[in-house]
């Protein structure tokens, strides 16, 4: 059994994927540079839910924290690299 772990990112560019579903996401629901700048930084160690509990109280968003986590998930599953 072989496992590996990409802690610093160098196997997968996570970060470059965070960049382009931020932007994706900021878009779709209509936010303003400043506050994708915010879902950046808040979410570039890790998407948790608690993440979107913040986010949602700071930016107003629709929906449950746990939905709006899970919609990140659905749709960062799905960036184009």
């Amino acid at each position: 059994m072989l496992a590996l772990f990409d802690l610093d990112n160098t196997l997968i560019d996570r970060q470059g994927g965070l960049d382009i579903w931020v932007g994706d996401y900021a878009r779709s629901r209509g936010l303003s540079e400043g506050a994708a700048a915010l879902v950046r930084a808040r979410l570039r160690a890790r998407a948790y839910p608690d993440g979107f509990v913040y986010l949602r109280e700071e930016l107003g968003l629709r929906g449950t924290a746990d939905e709006l986590w899970r919609e990140s998930r659905e749709t960062e599953s799905r960036v184009d690299l």
